[in-house]
C-alpha cells in the first residue's frame, strides 16, 4: 500500500487503562501490536489522501473547536477477532458515545471534509492486526469515562501518528437538590 494521509478523532484511554490493554494483547502473542501511545478509539475517520490536505486540516481544527458536549462512559467488555484485527469492544451499544461519533461524522461533512467511504460508527480499540484469527470471549470489563476527545493526523503505511488537536468534553451538570 501506498502511504497516503487521513485523519481521525479519537478518543484516547486514560492512561490507568493501558496496561489491562496491553495485557489483552499479549494473550494473542506476537503480531502487528498497536503500541500503547497510539491506542484509541475512533470517533470519525476521513477518507484517504495522497498528498497532504492543509485546508483538510485547517477544517477538522474547526470541528473540533465547535464541538460542544458531555462526558460519557466507555464500557469495553469482549475481545474479537475477525479479518485482519483483534479489537476490545462492548457488548452492548453504548449510545452516548455512537451518537458523538455520528455528530462528528455530520459536522465533518458540513464542513466540506469526505469521510471514509462505509465506515459505521462501532465503538471499540485495535489491540494488534493479524490475520485468519476468529475469536469472541468476554472479558472483565474495562472502564472509563470519555472527559476529552483528540485529532489524529495517520500517515498510513508508516505507522506514525501525530495529534493535531485536543479538546475537552463537559462534565455534565449535576441535577440541583431542593
Amino acid at each position: 500500500m501506498e502511504p497516503c494521509h487521513r485523519f481521525f478523532f479519537a478518543i484516547r484511554p486514560p492512561e490507568g487503562a493501558v496496561p489491562y490493554l496491553l495485557e489483552e494483547q499479549r494473550c494473542f502473542g506476537p503480531g502487528g501490536a498497536v503500541r500503547d501511545e497510539r491506542l484509541h478509539l475512533t470517533t470519525a475517520i476521513s477518507k484517504d489522501y495522497h498528498v497532504y490536505p492543509s485546508l483538510v486540516e485547517k477544517r477538522l481544527l474547526a470541528v473540533g473547536a465547535s464541538v460542544v458536549a458531555t462526558c460519557f462512559p466507555i464500557v469495553l467488555d469482549q475481545v474479537a477477532a475477525h479479518g485482519n484485527a483483534v479489537v476490545m469492544r462492548p457488548s452492548e451499544p453504548l449510545r452516548s458515545c455512537i451518537a458523538f461519533q455520528r455528530r462528528l461524522m455530520r459536522l465533518m461533512i458540513r464542513a466540506g471534509v469526505e469521510t471514509r467511504t462505509g465506515w459505521q460508527p462501532s465503538p471499540h480499540v485495535t489491540l494488534l492486526y493479524r490475520y485468519g484469527w476468529h475469536v469472541l470471549r468476554w472479558i472483565d470489563p474495562l472502564s472509563w469515562l470519555a472527559t476529552e476527545f483528540v485529532l489524529i493526523h495517520s500517515h498510513v503505511g508508516m505507522t506514525q501518528h501525530r495529534e493535531l488537536g485536543r479538546w475537552p468534553l463537559q462534565i455534565p451538570a449535576s441535577p440541583a437538590l431542593h
